[in-house]
This record gives structure tokens, C-alpha cells and sequence, in this order.
């Protein structure tokens, strides 16, 4: 199962997969970690390069892992902001709307006052002419 079951290796890889045993995929894999431990002088096996390449691979898996989570929680952090923000703003607007319902209601109460005491001075003097009048035509009896 090594790489002696493989007839002429070459470096440009086009060439020596195609001279591979196509019926073994593992070989293949082998074959291509031999060779790039070879560009890269390195001389431990391809099993110890295999297996250091997969420690790494699950430490970058977990260090996504990782990154991911930190990602969601601060996307959940900023979502609680905008949230807070949004009530913080709509209270904003729910106060301002009750203050401008309580000046109309204030300016209305104002006017319906003012009307109010129009009416009451009119009644008070209709009063006063009323009570002269009865003074007058008592005088004008007696």
C-alpha cells in the first residue's frame, strides 16, 4: 500500500496522477502527501505529516468554532442594543405624543374656560341689571 505500488512519480502533478493505479484513492492521497513533503523537505513520514495536518485542521475547526460563537454573541449583543434603543425611542415618542396630547387637551380646557367665564361675566351682569331692576320698580311701587 505504499508508494511502491506506483509506476513513474513525477512533481508536476498532472502527469503522475494520471500514471497512479486509478482503483485506490487512499494511495492517491498518500502519493500527493509523500510529494508535498517532499517540495517542502520535509523528511518525517507522510503518516506523521498526515496526522499533524489533521491536529491542525480540528484546532483551526475550533478556533472557528470559537470565532463563531463570539460572532452570534456579538450579533446578540448588538441586537440588545438596537433593541434598547428602539424602547428607548419609542418611549421617547410615546412621551412626546402624551405631552402633545396633554397641551391640546390644556389649550382646549383653556378655551372652554374662557368661554366659560364669558358666559359667567354675561350671567353675573344679566344678574346685576336683573336685581337693579327689581330695586327700580320696588322703589317705583312703594
Amino acid at each position: 500500500m505504499g508508494p511502491e505500488r506506483f509506476y513513474g512519480l513525477r512533481m508536476n502533478t498532472t502527469h503522475w496522477i494520471n500514471e497512479v493505479d486509478p482503483g485506490n484513492s487512499i494511495d492517491i492521497r498518500f502519493v500527493l502527501l509523500s510529494n508535498v513533503c517532499r517540495m517542502h523537505n520535509d523528511a518525517r513520514s507522510p503518516v506523521l505529516r498526515a496526522a499533524e495536518l489533521r491536529k491542525e485542521v480540528l484546532l483551526l475547526r475550533e478556533d472557528v468554532k470559537h470565532r463563531v460563537a463570539q460572532l452570534r454573541h456579538f450579533a446578540g449583543a448588538v441586537t440588545q442594543l438596537e433593541r434598547e434603543e428602539y424602547n428607548e425611542i419609542s418611549n421617547i415618542i410615546a412621551d412626546q405624543e402624551i405631552r402633545e396630547e396633554n397641551m391640546k387637551f390644556f389649550r382646549e380646557s383653556r378655551s372652554e374656560a374662557s368661554d366659560l367665564l364669558v358666559q359667567l361675566k354675561e350671567a353675573m351682569a344679566t344678574s346685576i341689571s336683573n336685581i337693579e331692576d327689581r330695586r327700580c320698580v320696588g322703589r317705583s311701587a312703594s
